[in-house]
């Protein structure tokens, strides 16, 4: 990922912050880490939603990119095989 991507996603989770808008899960989890340090609980955070936006969008884009091979892959309704063209009608 790009510093550019980074500061991007960087800025995201702080607004979230800023909104209040924490994941607990995460959130906890920095706890354990910091061991009770506050700015390095926030530090913790901040990557551990860093890393997660990324599976995210990682799991987005490989949804888009199956579903647009399924697209490309997929025979079009007047496609006649071989098969097709011995069946009885």
């Amino acid at each position: 990922m790009s510093a550019n991507e980074q500061d991007i996603m960087r800025q995201a989770v702080e607004k979230e912050l800023a909104l209040h808008q924490i994941n607990d899960v995460l959130w906890n989890k920095a706890a354990n880490l910091s061991q009770g340090n506050e700015l390095k609980r926030r530090e913790h955070y901040i990557e551990l939603r860093m890393k997660a936006m990324q599976e995210t969008v990682k799991s987005h884009v490989l949804k888009e990119i199956k579903a647009e091979f399924a697209k490309k892959s997929a025979r079009p309704s007047d496609f006649l095989s071989a098969k097709d063209l011995f069946k009885k009608k």
